[in-house]
């Protein structure tokens, strides 16, 4: 699996599935997640139609948000346990 790392260019693909959702949470907009690159290396991967976004800092890796389809039966949930 290829991790895309966070980029400003990024923004139209992350936009096409944070504002069609209308989340109403600063949380959720693409402004807020990109802010936080000074602390955290941030990655994008796109699995089975899902926009899944993986935060890294000096304790490790670890998945946040994910936007699109139903996660059930994801390739990395098995790892999760």
């Amino acid at each position: 699996m290829h991790y895309n790392q966070l980029q400003l260019t990024d923004r139209k693909l992350f936009d096409s599935y944070l504002l069609p959702r209308d989340p109403r949470l600063a949380a959720y907009a693409f402004e807020a997640i990109f802010m936080w690159r000074p602390l955290y290396e941030i990655f994008w991967v796109m699995i089975r139609e899902n926009l899944c976004v993986f935060f890294k800092d000096a304790v490790g890796f670890f998945f946040c948000l994910r936007w699109g389809r139903a996660i059930k039966n994801m390739p990395w949930r098995s790892r999760l346990r």
